[in-house]
């Protein structure tokens, strides 16, 4: 534990080796002093809270002298280095002079720092460049580390070979101790035994008695479950002629049914031919109709046609007196320019007709783009129609097909459900032998266990009570054996993070 604190004080607080350890020392005094806490409990707090803790400690003078300068100088351990031969014995300690302040000491703080320290302002603390020529503390740290880890395991095989012993003895002490409780045991076994044997013998005649009695009741049984087949027999009878009876009347009233939709189907029909002709009656009417209004619009149109045929012709005789009178005036007028009057009002003559002509061919193209839609209309009307007429006649026809397999469906499903009931009133006789059977073969099995176990001795709950001490005392050593394992892989960690940081300030 205090190599533990000395590593954490170094690695935490950045302290040399000597004043580490004379913290960790200083440390345990104080919690064996007071008691307040446990050495795990130490370890377990977080670095602030140990850099406090250590720093209140530090601040109070070494108490005790002897525990300060318990510890051994850096130039003792350098020469314990330096010999081929290592003592299993711990190092006896050197008297130190005892300093009140143990900060000033500190390698890596100088006086600059603790004066900053003092006021309350600190800064980093520098590093002092150190000498190749130095020893190495870190190596004297491993070898002494390495001695006391060896001194601890020659402890752990003295304890084991006494646990051992010990245990052995106990043991040995134990089975003697058992050798004559199976003693005393066998013969108070005897003695029980040859007492169960007579009252099993008692058991013996009740049971044979009880078996015939349990024989009588089983015949009693078998005769009343006659009885109920004979009656169960008569019985079945019965509802398979109500059945018949019930089958017949489903039948006729299906066959009824049958026949009720037919006729209504018959009627149906008949109205739907009737309601189609009538359909197709007004469509025809319709249709007359639409055509003879076409026919008088296109009456209209000819005699409008006309009408604006007869009002161009009273506008070309117009237009052509005013042109004679125009021509005739032109003429009196200007007699040079008669030949270019006259071309003139030919061209113009002539471009009116062409307007006329271009005018009546429009309105006879557009009178026929309305007469072919007209027709495409009717057809599609036709084809609608008769689309519909279609449909409805398939829709019948599925309507029929969909009636006849509800019928058909109806009419299995019945069977199905006979089938049904003839198959459970079948599984139910047999489910019935069978828990006869079953129950006899439980009786006789009862019978059987119950002579094996008054033939059986249980002896399992007197050996568990023998073998209890022995296996207590095998499992506190195995714990104990885990706890010393666990103690010892603890140290190996800190020992490995120890050579790993040394390796990384010597790289």
């Amino acid at each position: 534990m205090q190599r533990q604190l000395c590593a954490r004080i170094q690695r935490v607080l950045k302290k040399s080796p000597n004043v580490a350890e004379r913290l960790a020392l200083q440390i345990l005094q104080d919690h064996a002093q007071q008691g307040t806490a446990s050495e795990k409990s130490i370890m377990e707090v977080d670095d602030e809270k140990f850099c406090a803790l250590v720093r209140s400690i530090a601040s109070v003078p070494c108490r005790n002298a002897r525990s300060c300068t318990s510890l051994p100088t850096d130039g003792e351990i350098r020469a314990r280095t330096q010999q081929k031969s290592w003592s299993t014995d711990r190092p006896e300690p050197r008297d130190l002079e005892e300093k009140p302040h143990w900060d000033e000491d500190d390698v890596y703080i100088s006086q600059a720092h603790l004066q900053q320290r003092s006021i309350g302002f600190t800064m980093t603390p520098t590093t002092r460049s150190r000498n190749r020529n130095s020893p190495n503390i870190w190596e004297d740290i491993v070898k002494y580390n390495s001695v006391m880890e060896q001194q601890e395991r020659q402890d752990l095989k003295d304890r084991k070979m006494r646990n051992t012993s010990i245990l052995s003895k106990e043991l040995e002490h134990q089975v003697r101790q058992k050798q004559k409780e199976s003693k005393v045991q066998e013969e108070e076994n005897t003695r029980f035994h040859k007492q169960q044997l007579h009252f099993i013998e008692q058991q013996e005649v009740q049971e044979q008695k009880k078996a015939l009695d349990r024989l009588l009741d089983i015949k009693e049984l078998a005769k009343s479950q006659e009885m109920q087949l004979r009656e169960k027999a008569v019985q079945k009878k019965k509802n398979l002629e109500h059945k018949k009876e019930l089958e017949m009347r489903a039948v006729q009233r299906i066959q009824e049914e049958k026949r009720a939709l037919e006729e209504r189907e018959i009627a149906k029909r008949k109205a739907q031919k009737e309601q189609s002709v009538h359909v197709y009656q007004e469509n025809q009417l319709t249709l007359s109709r639409k055509h003879s209004e076409k026919l008088k619009e296109k009456a209209n149109d000819i005699k409008l046609a006309q009408e604006y045929i007869q009002m161009e012709e009273r506008r070309d005789q117009q237009r052509k007196e005013h042109l004679e009178s125009l021509s005739n005036s032109i003429k009196a007028r200007m007699k040079m320019y008669d030949d270019t009057a006259k071309r003139d009002i030919e061209i113009k003559s002539k471009e009116e007709e062409q307007r006329l002509q271009q005018y009546q061919l429009q309105h006879a193209q557009q009178q026929a783009a309305l007469e072919a839609d007209e027709i495409q209309k009717r057809k599609l009307r036709n084809t609608a129609q008769k689309k519909i007429l279609r449909l409805q006649v398939l829709e019948k026809k599925e309507r029929e097909d969909r009636d006849r397999k509800d019928f058909d469906t109806q009419a299995i499903i019945w069977r199905q459900q006979q089938e049904e009931m003839e198959l459970e009133e079948i599984a139910k006789k047999q489910k019935r032998k069978i828990d006869n059977k079953s129950q006899q073969d439980k009786l006789r099995e009862q019978m059987l266990q119950k002579e094996k176990r008054q033939n059986w001795a249980d002896q399992t709950l007197v050996e568990v009570q023998l073998n209890r001490p022995i296996l207590e005392k095998i499992y506190h050593s195995s714990q104990i054996v885990q706890k010393i394992a666990q103690a010892v892989a603890l140290e190996t960690r800190d020992r490995s993070w120890q050579l790993r940081r040394h390796e990384a300030v010597t790289h």
